[in-house]
């Protein structure tokens, strides 16, 4: 489904992201998309008695996948309301 719908949104867009090899390209594999996710982190830090969570790695490309995957996927990258910091 997430294939799909990232290729619907880049074709309907005009669109189109990097594959393996630096092309542009509006038909990439869910399997590419995800090893372009690799090195993405979520920091959860203590400060002052505080937590703070924070995603490390995001970059334009990754914003612009996350924002057309659905909303479920742009809140899993953008909502740190949940539990974390159990220090």
């Amino acid at each position: 489904m997430a294939q799909l719908r990232l290729r619907r949104w880049l074709k309907a867009a005009g669109e189109t992201i990097p594959n393996q090899i630096r092309q542009q390209i509006s038909n990439p594999t869910i399997r590419w998309v995800f090893q372009l996710f690799e090195g993405i982190n979520l920091l959860e830090m203590t400060v002052g008695g505080t937590c703070v969570r924070q995603i490390d790695g995001m970059d334009a490309l990754r914003n612009k996948v996350v924002k057309h995957l659905g909303k479920g996927v742009l809140r899993l990258y953008s909502d740190f309301s949940g539990e974390g910091c159990s220090m």
